[in-house]
């Protein structure tokens, strides 16, 4: 019995492959387009303020 092959039916019939794969990246494209995002997404921002207090010292120091 002889298998299903998958490799010689494309070859065999090029002009249906490329609709196929016209039309799943047409679909793909409109897919792409149609999917949710964010306006302004969350992200946190670490910042970090250091003061320190040295009496007497100047600004250089």
């Amino acid at each position: 019995m002889k298998r299903f092959n998958l490799s010689a039916w494309a070859v065999s019939h090029p002009t249906l492959v490329l609709f196929l794969m016209l039309i799943l990246g047409v679909a793909g494209f409109f897919s792409y387009q149609k999917l949710g995002r964010a306006e302004d997404p969350f992200f946190t921002v670490k910042v970090v303020n250091v003061s320190v207090l040295w009496p007497g010292a100047t600004a250089q120091e």
